[in-house]
Parts: C-alpha cells; structure tokens; sequence
C-alpha cells in the first residue's frame, strides 16, 4: 500500500537553484512484498511489483545504486555509471547562396548576388547555462543581409497569417513549438537560474508596484535578474527587469460589453501576432470597480483573427453578471461583464520615431525588513509620448505586519482606452490625449496584525491612504480631477465572546463630490448560538446634482441572531437616524430575517424590513430533489436601487426571478430563467433559457435563448432577443466536428445606431478518412445589419477548405491542396493600420495546390498550381475592381548516383487585371559534396522569379547557386 500523498509535490516554496540532469529509474515484475532503495532512498512498489522515481543528479560522471528485496529470496544490488554532460548542444542551420547575371548574354545587364543564413542552436554550458540562439536573414542582397539586424522586419505582418492557413492540414499530427519567438532576424536568450538576458520577443511583467503595473508583448531586449540569495521568507535579495523595445507598434486596450455572443471585433485590424492578453472582467455598475477577472488562454478559450481583429469565444459571454449568485444579491445582474483585450497593432503611417522602455530594481536590505524599488516606463512615439516613474518601500515588522508607501509622477498624453456596448460595431474613446503636464500619484497602506505586538492577540489594523492629481496617465487609467482617498480598518477579537470591527474613509476630489463615512461595530457572543451585534455609522457625503445624497447623517443600528444548527438562523435587525443635517434622506428600518431547512431537500431564505426609504424584501425558495436537480424561486426590493441612465418615475416594485437547473440523465440537462423587473415605470421581463444533449461520448449539443424587453414609458421600448445553438461531433477516431449558430437583435423604440440585427456561425470539421489521407473545412461568419444606414452594417466571413494526401507505405508522394473565401467588411469604426476607419470591402477566393513524387531513386516530379480571384471596392460602392492572379509551375529533378542533379522548371505566370502571360523556364545543374552541402548552375528562361512579391520581371539570365546545411 502507498501512503496517502506519497509522490506528490507539495513544496510550499521554492528558493534552492537546481542544475544537472533528471534520472529516471523503474522496475517491473517484482515479487509482492519486494522493497526497492534508489541511491539509498526507499521507493515505493505497487500491488502489480512495478516502481518508477526520478533522480536530479549534478554534472559530470555518476554511479546510480538500485538495491532490490523480495521475500523469502536473496537481494539484489545493482550499479550503473552513467554520465551527465556539462555542455550539450543541439544545432541545426542553412546557408544559400545565388550569383547571377541579368540579360540574354554574359557581360551584358547587371549582376546580383542574393542569399539567407539561418540557424538554431540550443545548449547548456557547465551544467547550469541555458543558451537558445537562432538567426534568419530572410533572403535579400548579400549587401543588406545583416542590415537592420536587431530592427524588427516589417514584413512581419505576413507572419499574421495563422501558420495553419497557408494549408489548414499537412496531413501529419507534427505541431509547430516557437522555442526562438523574433520579430525580427535574430533571437538569442541566456539563462541561468532564474535570471536572463535575451534578445526577441517577450512579454515584459512589472510587479509589486500599484501605480506602474504594465504587460505587454514587445520585440527588443530584456534583462530579469534574480539573485541567488533568499531572505528568510524565500523572497529574492535583489530582482530586476529592464526592457528596451521598438515602437514599431502601439499598445491599445478595448473593453467590450458582453453581448450574450461569442464573436467580438476589435477596434484595431492588422494587429501584432502573440501580443494580445485576454480577460473577462466583472465590474460594479455604479463605482466602476473591478471586482474580479479571468484571463482566457489562447485555444482553450478563445480565437483571434490577427488581421481581421476579430476574437472568438469558444463561451458565450453574457453582459450582467448576479453579485450574489444565481439566488443571492440582485439575480438580474449586479455587475457588468467585459471582454477586455490588450493587445498591439502596427500602424503603418510611417516611423513612430521613438522607443518603448522601461523596467524595475527592487531589492531587501540587510535584516530583510524593508524592501526598496524604482520603476520606470517610457513610452516615445509620434502620436502619443508617455514617462511615468515611482519609487516604493515596504516595511515589514513581523509576520504578518508591514507599511508600504509609493509616489509616481507621470508626464504625457497616455494611450486611453475603448469601450463598445454592441460587440465592437462602434466605439467610443474614454481617456488617452489631452494633459501633458506632469502629475503625481502617491499612496501609503500598511497592516498591523496584533499577534506581533501583542502575545496571544487575534486581529488586524490596516490603514490607507491615496492621492492622484488631474493628468496623472499610465498604461491602464487617465485621471481627469484631483482625487483623494484615505481608509482604516481594525477587525480585533477581544476574547472568545467579544468581537470589534471599525472602518473609516475619506473621498473626495476637485470636481465637488466627497464622501467621509465611519463604521463601528461590536459583536458579542451571548451564548454559543446567541450573538447580537451593535453599530454605528457616520456619513458626510456632497453629491453634485443630487440633493438627496447630501448631507450628514448618524445611524445606530443592531441585529440579533440565532443559529440553528445545521446551516440555518434567525434574526431581527433595526437601525435609526440619530441626526441629520442638509438634504440628505434619513434611513430608519426595522427587519427580520432567517434562512431554514424545511426538509432535507427544501431550503427557505426570507427577509422583508420597512424604512424611510421605502420597504424592502428578499425571499428565496429552493428545492434540490437530488444532487442533479435545482428549482428556485426568488424575489427582491431593494429601496435604494437605481439604474444608470433610467430615472425612477413611479414605484420600484422590485425583481421576481423564478428557475430550474436539471440533469435530466447522463446526457441530458437543461436550464430555463425568468427575470421580471419593475423598475417604476419601466417594466422589464427576461427569459432565458438553455439545453444541452449528450447523447453519447460522440455528439454533443446545446441551445440557448434570451428574450429581453423594456417597457419604459419615459425613454422609450427596447427588445433585445438573442439565440444560439451549437453541436460538437467526436467520434475518437479521426473525425471530429464543432458548429455554433447565433442570432441576436437589438431593437429601441427610440432609433439609434445600435439597431442591428446580427449572425455569427463558428464552424470546423475534421476528417481523417484513414493514415493516408485526411480532409479539413472551417467556416468562421459575422454578419451585423443596421436598420439606420448601410454604411453602418459590418460582415466578415472566412471559409477554408484543406486536403493532404500522404501514403504512409509510399512516403514518395505528398499531396497539398487548400482553397480559402474572404469577405469582408469591417464595421464603420473599426480601425485599419493606416489609422483609417469605414475601410473598403473585399472579395477573395484562393486556390492552390502543391505535389511531389519520387518516382525512383533518381526521378522526382512536381508541380504547384495557384489561383487567386480577388476584387476590392469602396464601402459604399458595389464597383469592384478586380486583382486576380495565377501561377502553374512544373519541376522534375533527375539524380545521377547520389553526386549530380539536374532539374528543370517551366512557369507561366497570369495577371489578368493587367492582361497579361508571362512565360519562364529553368534548368540547373547541382553537385552534391555528400548530405550537407551543392553547388548548382543554371539559367533563367523567364523574366519572373517565383515569388509573386516581385514584380521587377527582369530575372533572366545565368546564376550560381551553393547551398550547405548542417
């Protein structure tokens, strides 16, 4: 038997640098009852005699011992020597080399000489120096090979392009690993230990700071050092991150409101590869404070579309949230839920004439008790210029006790931010331009735990204070008025019985609104289920506008509570206005609430309570027949509601919810809730409802509906309806499948720009008929139409098709063929590289196909045939003008044992748009130098080169070509 936990890892922190090289020792067939020791440490053996462990063994020789016991027979010990090497490499590279001469005869024309250089190595120097380097030139004149080494290639947008769209299949299971991530022609990174030095693309972090915290994906050099010292709670001594990057592009930050759909469009197109960090924030409605956030992971959550700046969630994203859970808060929906992508574009309106840099030291004095560092940003470019530096310490005077103060001072216009309501349709700019004075940010926090004071004491004091002046930007906020803001907390347990809790806070800012509001409460414990509770509570609030919220005001309040045992209670709750000075509302209330089992199956929460403000009222009723069923009914009034942008006129009758959740079987469970609110004179009903049908391990199917409508009086009707279905097919040998369909209309009485009616289809098929072959499809739409104007509509819609054919008895033969459709037209203010919006549309089909065969050992054939059938127009034009083009190219290759090659190649190449046939053969002679390197010459027929990026048409002539590899 194994001990619960045994093999588990359960390190609480890591500080011990680890080098060398892992082990892995096993055995099967053991007797039961036999006892294995690895290099003196005992392993465990399984009920079947088998064990396995790892070993990290440093550099350099090693003897590995193995002793084995077994019941009632005689031990075994074995020794093996083995060796770890201090320096392992693993390389690979190329080099190609063509001279040539232009023109029908020698001496005549101008000469050329092209090439490219790559390689990749990676390796490790005396067992504890991780290298990883590559170069690639990319092919140009041998004079500008090396230029612009380090200058990140702006043709890195071609890159964009999803490396599985050039063929959607290579009829293999291989996947693409990017070990060496550039945007430019070298990448190379160090490491050792902890710390690095590189050269590429990275994502640069900048921690521990409040005011300077920055992610982002950059191309340039990064510096993270970490020293090899701890202090005593396992924290590096010293910790550094300097980066210097290009500003080839520009960071931009999108906040999208849920719209109940899976396909969003960002603001930007033509957007840098990699550089995006997507999260799903939920946000308090009325403060603007994020309450929590998910970040998606690439694949598993979501899709984008680089060029196009388009995301796709493999979940729809609904806009509300509920504060307090499906029963709990308000079930309409207490907090806004975003899509919220940062990411990088590259506008192509020229250099941006600057650099991105920045960084942060940090590091323990002696004694490890305070903590110094220094960040710095700077953000230089021609539309936005950007330096933000803070200072920081932290303080720590016991386990759990500690004061930390930081001051930032930032001097530019920052970037600002977009917020979209309709799912990326249209956009409006919060922030970003403007101030370019300097402004400071400055705050000081610390937490006082009374057990480091104070023998035996339970309870902590925290105290805050922060302060940011008008202009202060950094790369997530813009602040447009002076603002301050100070806070104490003390939660202290004076005995087993008695229990105190007390808050302060102070807000206010150069606009005229403040707050100061003070809490105190006392809780004692009458007997073990008896507690009543005291408080206190001071507000002093201004409110611009708004006569009712300002004023002062004092309030005593109590509760009484009594447990039941068994998750159930009582209690009683009243609270009073002891004085009141200005416009501000009193607020008196008397209430009783409980929450109970009324059988093992049914629970009941209730509360109703009266006040000046109006009566309020919280009900729920649940019912759980089973682990896999739920039934509830709720309902809530809170008196002090209020919708943004709707005014109360008449009533507030509160919110009536009623649901099911049920696992009908294993494969059938479905959901269904309706939301009716009486918000005065706005009436709004929601209906939601969803299924999902899993008939077997195979298919797999889902649908799901919400109606909305508001009837409002005042500002007008609006319904909002959405649907989606979707289905996913597996069947665990080669053929899987994946297709959700949604429809949603957004209708106000009142017209605007948000009326639209929208489809969104997400779609992939996969079909690998058998080893030899296999079949690929996709089909990814969005189609929104406005009911204001035509030159508001938006559409993009991708289909690709691949097919491989690749015998795995005949590895002679390689089939490729893809065909892909685009149409496109981005929405009206979706943004293109050059900065421009309402873009053009665009039609393209593309066609193409690739095939190789050996026929023997000295015969191989092939041929390419591509076709594009493209046309573009302006938006609000149906006058397309066309931009098509083809390429037929034929190559066959005789060997002559294994030393000579002759190949040969004829191209036509159409442009129809231009009315034009270019014709072009190709003949070379190689000789092979073994498997690593040739040496061929050939000539030129043609006038075109097979790259369809040159245009020069002037290609014809002699060349001399090497090639090595390694």
């Amino acid at each position: 038997m194994i001990a619960a936990g045994e093999g588990e890892d359960r390190t609480a922190r890591r500080g011990i640098p680890v080098t060398g090289g892992i082990v892995t020792v096993s055995g099967t067939g053991l007797p039961p009852g036999s006892r294995a020791v690895v290099m003196g440490r005992s392993v465990p053996v399984d009920a079947a005699g088998k064990f396995v462990t790892d070993l990290i063994l440093p550099a350099g020789e090693q003897n590995v011992t193995v002793a084995l016991d077994a019941p009632n027979a005689q031990g075994l010990n074995l020794t093996r020597e083995i060796v770890i090497p201090r320096n392992d490499w693993f390389a690979t590279g190329l080099a190609d080399l063509t001279i040539g001469q232009r023109g029908e005869s020698l001496g005549e024309g101008d000469s050329y000489s092209r090439g490219r250089l790559a390689f990749y190595a990676r390796g490790i120097v005396n067992g504890k120096t991780r290298v990883t380097a590559s170069v690639d030139t990319g092919e140009d004149e041998l004079d500008a090979l090396f230029d612009d080494v380090l200058t990140k290639d702006p043709r890195a947008v071609l890159d964009r392009v999803d490396p599985d769209k050039l063929y959607p299949t290579y009829g293999d299971d291989s996947a693409i690993i990017e070990d060496a991530p550039t945007s430019g022609k070298i990448f190379i990174r160090v490491e050792q230990d902890d710390s690095s030095l590189m050269w590429g693309d990275f994502e640069n972090k900048i921690e521990n700071t409040k005011f300077l915290r920055a992610v982002r994906n950059l191309y340039g050099a990064e510096l993270v050092y970490k020293s090899p010292e701890v202090t005593v709670d396992g924290e590096r001594r010293i910790s550094a991150t300097l980066y210097a990057a290009e500003p080839d592009s520009l960071p931009q930050r999108d906040e999208l409101r849920g719209t109940g759909g899976s396909v969003y469009v960002l603001q930007r197109r033509d957007l840098v590869p990699g550089s995006e960090t997507v999260t799903i924030e939920i946000v308090d409605r009325v403060t603007g404070r994020v309450v929590s956030t998910r970040r998606l992971a690439l694949a598993e959550d979501y899709r984008i579309d680089y060029f196009q700046g388009t995301v796709l969630l493999d979940d729809p994203l609904t806009g509300g949230v509920s504060g307090g859970g499906v029963v709990g808060g308000l079930p309409s929906g207490d907090f806004d839920a975003n899509l919220v992508v940062q990411y990088e574009y590259a506008p192509t309106g020229g250099d941006l004439d600057g650099a991105s840099k920045g960084g942060r030291i940090e590091g323990w004095l002696p004694g490890d008790f305070l903590r110094l560092g220094v960040t710095a940003v700077d953000e230089t470019t021609d539309t936005v210029d950007l330096q933000v530096t803070a200072v920081d310490a932290h303080l720590r005077f016991g386990k759990g006790s500690f004061v930390e103060a930081e001051v930032a001072e930032s001097r530019g216009n920052g970037f600002g931010r977009s917020f979209s309501s309709d799912g990326g349709f249209t956009y409006v700019s919060l922030g970003g331009g403007g101030a370019t004075t300097r402004a400071q940010a400055q705050r000081i926090e610390g937490t006082l735990d009374l057990g480091d004071v104070i023998a035996g004491a339970d309870g902590i004091v925290s105290a805050y204070y922060e302060k940011k002046e008008a202009g202060f930007s950094s790369l997530s906020e813009d602040i447009i008025d002076d603002q301050r803001v100070w806070g104490i907390v003390a939660d202290v347990r004076v005995n087993d019985r008695l229990g105190f809790r007390a808050t302060a806070e102070d807000y206010d800012n150069d606009n005229g609104n403040r707050r100061k509001q003070i809490e105190a409460e006392l809780a004692y414990l009458i007997n073990p289920s008896l507690t009543l509770a005291f408080g206190a509570r001071y507000l002093d609030e201004v409110r611009l506008g708004d006569a009712d919220d300002t004023g002062k005001r004092t309030d005593l309040g109590f509760r009484l509570t009594r447990d039941l045992g068994a998750d159930q209670e009582v209690y009683v709750f009243g609270q009073g206005t002891v004085e009141r000075e200005g416009g501000i509302r009193r607020n008196d209330r008397l209430g009783v609430g409980g929450r109970f089992n009324l059988t093992d199956k049914l629970t009941a929460e209730a509360e109703i309570s009266g006040g000046t403000n109006g009566t309020g009222a919280r009900a729920l009723l649940e019912l759980r027949p089973d682990d896999a069923s739920r039934y509830y009914l709720g309902y809530e009034l809170d008196p002090n509601r209020d919708i943004s942008g709707t005014t109360l006129n008449g009533q507030h009758e509160g919110t009536l919810i009623a649901g099911v959740e049920r696992q009908v079987d294993r494969g059938l469970s479905y959901y269904a809730e309706d939301n009716y609110d009486l918000f005065g004179n706005r009436r709004a009903l929601t209906r939601a409802y969803g299924v999902t049908y899993t008939p077997s391990a195979v298919w797999d199917f889902s649908a799901d509906l919400e109606i909305g409508r508001v009837r409002d009086e005042n500002d007008g009707d609006i319904d909002r309806r959405a649907i989606g279905l979707g289905a996913k097919f597996d069947d665990g040998q080669g053929v899987s499948g994946s297709a959700r369909l949604e429809y949603r209309v957004d209708d106000e009485e009142n017209a605007t720009t948000r009326d639209r009616k929208t489809w969104a289809f997400v779609g992939k098929y996969s079909n690998q008929v058998n080893p030899d072959w296999r079949f690929i499809a996709s089909l990814d739409a969005l189609v929104s139409n406005s009911d204001q104007a035509d030159f508001l509509d938006g559409r993009y819609v991708e289909a690709s098709l691949g097919y491989a054919y690749r015998p795995v008895d005949n590895d002679r033969l390689n089939l490729l063929a893809r065909y892909t459709f685009l149409d496109d037209l981005p929405g009206s203010d979706q943004v293109s590289a050059d900065g421009s919006t309402a873009g053009a549309k665009q039609r393209s089909h593309i066609f193409s196909v690739d095939a190789i065969y050996e026929i023997d050992e000295s015969w191989e054939v092939g041929g390419k045939l591509a076709y594009r059938l493209g046309e573009t127009a302006a938006r609000t034009s149906d006058d397309f003008t066309s931009n098509d083009a083809g390429l037929v190219a034929l190559r066959a290759t005789y060997a002559i044992e294994q030393q000579w090659e002759i190949s040969g190649e004829a191209r036509v190449l159409v442009l129809n748009d231009q009315d034009t046939r270019d014709y072009g053969t190709l003949l070379t002679v190689y000789r092979n130098f073994g498997d690593n390197a040739k040496i061929g010459l050939g000539y030129n027929f043609g006038s075109f080169s097979d790259d369809l990026r040159d245009t020069t048409l002037d290609d014809e002539g002699l060349f001399l070509n090497l090639q090595a590899k390694f």
